[in-house]
């Protein structure tokens, strides 16, 4: 039976990603595809920097979820438990196919750990995005956003690569530390240290 509306939220989707009934649970992956695609593709070419590879990734992340989802127990961490499983296709992958993980690479992982781009990212990020400079914010829009390569950040900015790198870094480097100025200024609040 197909749901009247869409995924309202998260745990809607993995009950019908775990649904007995099988066009329930081929919605549910419809649903999951429409909306994650997209964030799985830019998350694997940033990773990958090989596009087709990158779609390996994106296949693979999805097939994996879609076979594993029952070792989800909580299903409000869908967004940290797909984040692992695109992470690791990604790894496997790269590895199977003799692929060097950079350090940049490293980098972008674990700020997809850091920074999931699906729905409380822009939430989150937007008074801290707001800081950098318009610059600054361009490129990790386009890079961490819209999936573009560093290469094509710096075509579509008509600059060259080193200064987007650069420009990129600092970025990172400014927004982990208004998060961690912020965070401890929380526990020194009396809050506690998960937040």
């Amino acid at each position: 039976m197909k749901p009247e509306l869409p995924f309202a939220d998260i745990e809607a989707l993995v009950a019908g990603l775990r649904s007995d009934d099988r066009e329930s649970r081929e919605y549910a992956y419809r649903e999951v595809i429409r909306r994650y695609s997209r964030l799985v593709s830019a998350i694997a070419r940033r990773f990958t920097n090989d596009s087709a590879l990158a779609q390996d990734v994106l296949q693979e992340s999805l097939l994996r979820l879609f076979r594993n989802i029952d070792l989800l127990n909580e299903p409000k961490a869908f967004s940290g438990f797909f984040r692992r499983v695109i992470l690791s296709a990604a790894y496997d992958l790269m590895s199977s196919t003799r692929h060097e993980v950079s350090a940049e690479q490293i980098d972008t992982a674990r700020l997809a750990y850091q920074f999931d781009t699906s729905y409380l990212d822009l939430f989150v990020l937007t008074p801290y995005l707001a800081r950098l400079s318009k610059f600054q914010r361009l490129i990790l829009e386009l890079e961490y956003f819209q999936g573009f390569t560093t290469a094509e950040v710096a075509e579509r900015l008509q600059t060259n690569w080193v200064r987007v790198r650069v420009n990129k870094m600092r970025a990172l480097r400014n927004l982990r530390k208004w998060i961690e100025d912020d965070r401890n200024s929380l526990i020194n609040k009396g809050l506690p240290k998960e937040v």
